[in-house]
């Protein structure tokens, strides 16, 4: 799921297609020059309901409040996922394996075709995070950056065992 005001959409329209995609359902133009939240968290509430969410990883520069709600409404499991190499480097050592054994499927949405495109990695001191490409102040990267810290929530859900599920004793 993807959601541009349209006043992104509008400025943009002429580098980027963003009419076409919303026309195909890979993007919502939101009216305004600001992100919808409500209709986010109408979303991802919604997504909720099918889906078992165990933990949500999100920025705290642009999502800590709808987060807020939707930990103090609706009982979700949020977490802030500082944006850093020392956050980023497992989940997108992680990422680019699944990528590599294709098991990952966006089900043909365009604009993550096109974002999946732009991504760059860097690394620093041998850590890894997501970057836009140098030059390009059109480029977006926000689809996979937000597969990459969903699947940190998910390494951390399934490497998250109780003491009490292996046998042997515990040695401290």
């Amino acid at each position: 799921m993807f959601w541009l005001p349209e006043f992104a959409a509008t400025k943009e329209r002429s580098q980027v297609r963003w009419s076409d995609w919303s026309r195909r359902g890979d993007v919502t133009i939101t009216e305004g020059d600001t992100a919808d939240f409500p209709l986010i968290k109408r979303a991802i509430v919604e997504c909720s309901k099918k889906y078992n969410i165990v933990q949500l990883n999100y920025d705290e520069r642009f999502a800590q409040v709808l987060c807020q709600q939707l930990q103090d409404d609706h009982h979700l499991t949020v977490a802030p996922f500082a944006q850093n190499p020392t956050n980023f480097n497992e989940p997108c050592r992680s990422f680019e394996q699944v990528i590599l054994d294709r098991r990952v499927a966006h089900l043909g949405n365009l604009v993550m075709d096109w974002q999946a495109g732009n991504i760059t990695f860097k690394e620093r001191n041998g850590l890894v995070m997501p970057a836009k490409p140098e030059g390009n102040r059109l480029a977006r990267i926000d689809g996979p950056v937000a597969a990459i810290m969903g699947l940190d929530s998910a390494l951390q859900a399934t490497n998250t065992r109780s003491i009490y599920s292996t046998a042997g004793n515990l040695e401290l």
